[in-house]
Formats: structure tokens, C-alpha cells, sequence
């Protein structure tokens, strides 16, 4: 059996790698960065409720961005750390991240209709630790 969640995040993203700040003895996350990842992972917190983290997920990430300056990858890796906060993935590294990865082609949102949203679609095998596809040894 096929399990499968779909995970919408609205609002924009901000990338994560990008707002870093040096000072304080260090880098540093402003505040206001802070506030909205944890609006995020609040969003991906409610919506996955009570499940177990996921081993191996495969994952589509669609993306409708504030422009096409929009920086994909980082989107994309701010909004696994976030699953990762939220308890829907144990860790987004390979060992516990190793399904599928899709980033669909972007979508720019329009100023006067759209905010920028981001729709995550997990799916998982039976036991919720078995990704719907085993990595394949290449070696």
C-alpha cells in the first residue's frame, strides 16, 4: 500500500542560505527570517498532524514564487528543513532522505491574484518507513 500526503505552504519562502548575517560572535538567522520559518513549519506541522516522521519519502515540490529572480534550490532546501522541524521527515539527509526529489518547473505569482504558495506531495510505502522506491546500488 501507498501512502501519500499533500502539504500546501502559503506565503513566501525565504531561502534560508541566503539571509545568514555575520556578527554576534558568529552567523546568525534575523529575526524576522526566524518568525516566518516558524510560520512555515507551523503550516507543515498542522496539516501532517500526528503521523510519524517519514523514511525515504519521495517528494514533488510545486512552486509558485514572488518572482523569477526566485532562487529554487534554496527554496526547496529551507522547505525540507522545515519538514525536517515539523516532524514529517527524521532528517534530510540521505540516510534518512533517499526517495525521489522533484522540483517541478516554477510558476511566477501574479502581484494582483496570487501569493506565492508551495505544494509538497509526499508519498511513502506501506509501513511509513520504506520510501515507495528502494534507492537503486549503482555500484
Amino acid at each position: 500500500m501507498i501512502n501519500e500526503a499533500v502539504l500546501v505552504v502559503r506565503g513566501q519562502v525565504p531561502p534560508k542560505k541566503n539571509q545568514y548575517r555575520s556578527g554576534r560572535g558568529g552567523f546568525y538567522l534575523p529575526q524576522d527570517v526566524k518568525e516566518r520559518l516558524d510560520l512555515i513549519e507551523a503550516q507543515i506541522r498542522k496539516q501532517w498532524g500526528r503521523r510519524r516522521a517519514v523514511k525515504h519519502p519521495n517528494i514533488c515540490f510545486e512552486l509558485t514564487l514572488r518572482n523569477a529572480k526566485a532562487d529554487r534550490d534554496n527554496t526547496v532546501q529551507t522547505l525540507l528543513d522545515c519538514m525536517q522541524r515539523a516532524g514529517v521527515i527524521e532528517n534530510d539527509n540521505v540516510g534518512h532522505c533517499n526517495g525521489w526529489i522533484l522540483i517541478a518547473p516554477a510558476e511566477i505569482a501574479k502581484p494582483s491574484t496570487r501569493e506565492p504558495v508551495c505544494v509538497i506531495r509526499l508519498t511513502w510505502g506501506e509501513n511509513e518507513e520504506t520510501a515507495t522506491a528502494e534507492p537503486v546500488d549503482a555500484g
